[in-house]
């Protein structure tokens, strides 16, 4: 306020008015030049002193040289002044009648251009006069509206004005004007000044002498701290609540400087912060520091400083307000702490929010994909809520269920069954369950556990009910299968045992009991020892055990006894059962009763051996058998040599003294040594192909049908004879008995179908029974089948030797071979119409 009043407050240098604020518009009435000079010579000799521009426009009766006349006899460095332009003195006619009329905006601005000139050399404001003297009668209503403009131009710069009205001029009208346009009037009269202020500027004055009053009491009154001292910091002026503030009486506090109030930590500081703001800008901002008391302790402050300058704009002082702010801070402390306090608290409260918000979503989407299906119903079984497993499993969106009845996706047979559940769970108010069968949107129908719990309204009546409904299905399915599984192996034909690790029984089914004699309520909490008969040796169990426990399965035999006591036998197959960890926890045997099929094999071995003795008994005398035979063949052969040899000689050397009967008897003798010498080799050759050795080979049967077809042909060239032979047939097999076996089969159809015109030998393969057989087929006399059993028998003829010639081994030998291969040899025939001979080997 100080610094303030200082700098707005400016001197006139007429001693009457003595200092004037900036802004100030008066005016001055006179009669002669001396008037004129009396005023203004001073009012601009001190603006000049002031560092201020001055502006004098004059008129008659003061000439332009007149005033600076006047000017030089008052101000000794007037022309300096003048020379540096700080003052111009010129007519009114330069200025209010430029153009050679008044035009108020331009000299308005003029005034405002002059004074942003001057503020612009350095200069601290401005101050002006003009004389009137050149108004005319029309011109003054115009130029009063002018006073009223610049009333309000000066009152916003750093500008005053002296208008200079002569009373020669001014009738009363004009003088009321003019002293109702400016805050106040100077008149000389009988040789003195007299002060002449309006209305306003009573009002105004006493408006200031209020509002210093009221500055000066809040000066002594306000709870802050005013101090003002001198640039090294000697306390000047205090008001009480600074002296309070301290400790100190107002005399002890003016011998101090505010640097002994301050502790020593904050001088630095505050140096920096007169020195660059206050000196450097007038002032500084509010900063906090420290002041120490008269007894020591240290209080936190916090002060705005202002600086005060002397005429010469010099600092020469500063002034500040200073607040005690213990309270303040210990306030903020206060708040700081419950500041933290409440950022603890919303950090407690977000962390809660996000726990809330994290449980939400997990139960949002818990409730949403659950594995159960959760429904809310009304009364009428209307659907209030659905999760989105519910709304998969009937194949909808959950928006298009909402308010649908949920008995459009119950089975027709189980709807009066949904809505009897529904009217239970809300007459009891209890949980309640059934079971229905569902069907969703595709038609597809499924199993369904409803189990709900009634919801109270805000009336505490049951309004809704909450479901949850579990897909059983395959929980339905698997009840089905246990019940026939257990079917199963309650009606199954073995016996069945479950038992502990530790061999107790937990389990037999009824053919258990039926088998054995015991009753489940006997068996179950025994030991499998009790069927034990003493007849196995300790290591086969010991085998058993060892097997079973280690995860795997035994099978095998037992010989165990009945409740009674009897014996029995069993085919057993006993394996660990184990649980979902692979641990075993049961074991599981399943036992078939084989006593009578033990009985048997035992009597199937009596006879296999008895038979096994009669094959080697037949064996060995079929090989004698076979000895003698080759033996007998072998020791007729040479009599029948001698026999035919002889006869040959006497038909030869004595047949012109033999008749033609002896001939004929001798040529008989000869035919039937040689038939028998023929039945000899065959009876050899049927042995030796009992007795050689099979050598296996890969035979093409096609080819060797072929070979000997070719034989036949060429020994017989003369007939005419089809063979149809199919290619490609190949097996395993003694090529040589094989020759041999083929020889005889085509030998014989070649044989019986000489008495054919269109002679026809087939060799090919067909199926039966899923095997491969072998056949050669002719369209000859064929046979009846009633002999058929005498087909392969050794010498066995179906046809007169004069009809076709033979010995009737040929067959045996084949039946031998095919036997020697282990397959067998079957014919079909009929009388003239051919045979087959069927085969497998």
């Amino acid at each position: 306020m100080i610094g303030r009043m200082a700098d707005n407050m400016r001197k006139t240098g007429i001693d009457i008015i003595g200092d004037v604020p900036w802004g100030t518009h008066f005016c001055q009435f006179y009669q002669t030049k001396e008037d004129l000079t009396d005023i203004l010579v001073p009012y601009f000799k001190t603006g000049l002193e002031s560092n201020e521009f001055c502006m004098w426009i004059t008129s008659a009766p003061l000439t332009v040289e007149e005033a600076r006349d006047a000017m030089k006899k008052e101000v000794c460095d007037f022309e300096l002044y003048a020379n540096k332009g700080q003052i111009e003195i010129i007519p009114h006619t330069e200025w209010y009648l430029k153009d050679g009329v008044f035009n108020l905006r331009r000299v308005l601005n003029g005034w405002v251009d002059k004074l942003n000139l001057a503020m612009a050399r350095g200069y601290e404001g401005m101050r002006i006069t003009g004389n009137t003297a050149w108004l005319e009668k029309n011109d003054w209503r115009n130029f009063a509206h002018y006073e009223e403009e610049i009333d309000n131009v000066i009152g916003k710069h750093p500008m005053m004005a002296i208008c200079s009205y002569s009373l020669d001029t001014c009738g009363a009208y004009e003088i009321i004007d003019v002293v109702r346009n400016h805050q106040f009037a100077l008149i000389k009269r009988e040789g003195r000044l007299e002060l002449f202020e309006s209305s306003e500027r009573r009002h105004a004055m006493e408006a200031l002498r209020m509002s210093e009053e009221k500055y000066r009491i809040l000066y002594e009154t306000i709870r802050d701290g005013i101090v003002a001292t001198d640039m090294d910091g000697h306390i000047l002026e205090c008001n009480q609540a600074y002296v309070d503030m301290l400790g100190y009486s107002k005399d002890e506090i003016m011998k101090l400087t505010y640097h002994q109030l301050t502790p020593e930590k904050w001088h630095r500081t505050e140096s920096r912060i007169v020195k660059e703001l206050i000196i450097g800008r007038g002032y500084s901002d509010e900063y906090e520091k420290e002041y120490r008391r008269k007894d020591g302790t240290v209080f936190p402050i916090s002060i705005r400083v202002w600086l005060i300058r002397d005429g010469e704009d010099k600092p020469k002082g500063m002034w500040g307000i200073i607040r005690d702010i213990t309270a303040r801070k210990r306030m903020e402390e206060e708040l700081q702490i419950h500041k933290t306090e409440l950022e603890m608290q919303n950090e407690e409260l977000r962390s809660a929010q996000i726990k809330l918000e994290n449980l939400l979503s997990k139960y949002s989407d818990l409730y949403d994909f659950a594995p159960v299906s959760y429904f809310t119903f009304d009364k009428n079984g209307l659907i209030i809520e659905v999760n989105l497993t519910g709304s998969h499993k009937l194949s909808k969106e959950r928006i298009s269920l909402i308010k649908k009845p949920f008995s459009l996706y119950v089975v027709p047979a189980d709807k009066d069954l949904f809505y009897s559940h529904l009217r239970q769970v809300f007459r009891t108010g209890a949980r309640q369950t059934c079971e229905i069968k569902l069907m969703n949107k595709n038609g597809v129908q499924f199993y369904a556990q409803l189990e709900s719990i009634p919801v109270r309204n805000n009336d505490a009546d049951f309004n809704q009910c909450r479901t949850a409904i579990s897909d059983i299905t395959d929980h339905k399915r698997l009840e089905d299968e246990l019940r026939k599984l257990s079917n199963a192996i309650e009606q199954s034909p073995c016996s069945i045992v479950i038992t502990d690790t530790n061999g107790n029984i937990e389990y037999v089914n009824p053919k258990f009991c039926k088998t054995t004699g015991y009753t489940p309520e006997e068996a179950i909490g025994q030991n499998t020892r009790i069927l034990k008969s003493g007849e196995k040796p300790p290591e086969e169990y010991k085998c058993l055990w060892d097997t079973i426990t280690t995860g795997n399965e035994w099978r095998g035999e037992l010989h165990n006894k009945k409740k009674c006591g009897e014996r029995y036998w069993e085919y057993a197959s006993i394996s660990p059962i184990k649980n979902s960890e692979g641990v075993i926890t049961h074991f599981l045997a399943v036992k078939e009763d084989i006593t009578k099929r033990k009985h048997a094999e035992d009597e199937l071995r009596k006879q296999r051996d008895s038979l096994e003795y009669i094959t080697r008994q037949l064996t060995a005398t079929n090989k004698e058998l076979e000895a003698f035979c080759y033996s007998v063949s072998h020791d007729l052969r040479a009599p029948l040599r001698s026999i035919d040899g002889f006869s040959k000689v006497l038909m030869e050397d004595y047949a012109d003294k033999l008749d033609v009967q002896a001939r004929k008897h001798l040529q008989r003798v000869c035919a039937a040594s040689q038939h028998m010498g023929q039945l000899i080799d065959d009876l050899l050759n049927l042995s030796r192909i009992a007795r050689r050795e099979i050598c296996f080979v890969t035979v093409n049967l096609s080819e060797l049908v072929r070979s000997i077809a070719n034989e036949l042909q060429e020994m017989q060239p003369e007939r005419k004879v089809e063979f149809i032979i199919a290619n490609g047939l190949i097996t395993k097999g003694d090529s040589n008995l094989l020759r041999i076996a083929f020889k005889n089969l085509l030998s014989n159809a070649w044989k019986f179908t000489r008495n054919r015109q269109q002679a026809r030998i087939e060799f090919g393969i067909t199926q039966s029974n899923e095997k491969s057989v072998y056949f050669v087929r002719d369209n000859g006399v064929g046979f009846d089948m009633a002999y058929v059993n005498k087909l392969f028998g050794a010498f066995q003829r179906l046809h007169m030797a004069t009809e076709f010639e033979g010995t009737g081994i040929g067959l045996a030998i084949v039946q031998r071979v095919i036997q020697r291969h282990g397959g067998h040899i079957w014919a079909e025939g009929e009388v003239d119409k051919g045979a087959v001979f069927y085969f497998i080997i």
